[in-house]
């Protein structure tokens, strides 16, 4: 199984959960299914399907994956580290929300045809994101197609450029490394009878848009020491959803 890491910074980033209200918190740090997402963008893979559809879908995962194909995505096992903490800062955003029924109606008048259901909206962001992924894949080659495409040799269609959640926040900095050079915080699922010792909380490792029920979403917990290697336990099947045949050994 070929294993490397990649490096990334972002001065801003936002991961947020499937969430409503007019305050949307953000995870802690870059969730599993978003560093997978920007792995298989660097790749010049296409995850999405059913593109004219009103949702969005993700391809079928495999692990039987084949460079040529346009049906199935790879599975890929994914250790998330973080060099150091990013701080946490929020900013208010004007949301539009589709008003039930005749609420406030009577405001439509007043903006001639432009959206008139209007909030202020209290929205968090990361600062200062710097995080090692570890890819393992069982499919040859890997890491060299993603040295290809980032170098220009591979005419891939990938799609806007990569992002730190949101898509106004870019990425400033990606590096492909044999091995981490600098100590690591690691996140890894914590156990049902575990008590960790350090922090715990949510990250997505498999996202079901067509059924969000099925989405994974375990909790995680980061390791009390620095370490420059992940632990086994912090390699985690991406990605996973429920019911698949990849969710016992994940969870």
């Amino acid at each position: 199984m070929e294993e490397f890491y990649i490096r990334v910074k972002a001065p801003f980033a936002g991961y947020r959960y499937f969430q409503a209200g007019n305050y949307r918190i953000t995870m802690p740090t870059m969730p599993h299914s978003a560093a997978y997402g920007l792995v298989l963008n660097l790749a010049g893979i296409e995850m999405r399907t059913g593109k004219d559809n009103v949702a969005t879908l993700i391809k079928k995962p495999t692990l039987d994956f084949q460079w040529d194909s346009q049906e199935n995505i790879p599975v890929l096992k994914i250790a998330l580290g973080e060099i150091c903490e990013p701080g946490k800062n929020s900013i208010y955003q004007q949301l539009h929300t589709y008003p039930v029924g005749n609420s406030s109606s009577h405001l439509a008048e007043g903006t001639k045809g432009a959206k008139y259901h209007i909030l202020p909206t209290r929205r968090e962001f990361l600062v200062n994101l710097d995080v090692i992924i570890g890819i393992k894949s069982e499919v040859a080659g890997f890491q060299e197609r993603i040295t290809d495409v980032l170098s220009g040799k591979y005419d891939s269609n990938r799609y806007g450029l990569p992002f730190a959640g949101d898509n106004n926040y870019l990425i400033d900095f990606i590096e492909i490394i044999e091995k981490p050079t600098e100590t690591t915080f690691w996140y890894y699922p914590v156990q049902p009878e575990e008590i960790p010792e350090t922090e715990t909380f949510r990250l997505t490792i498999g996202i079901d848009r067509q059924n969000n029920h099925l989405t994974t979403m375990p909790v995680f917990a980061k390791t009390v020491d620095k370490s420059p290697a992940p632990p086994e336990s912090a390699w985690v099947w991406t990605p996973s959803v429920l019911g698949s045949k990849f969710e016992k050994e994940t969870l």
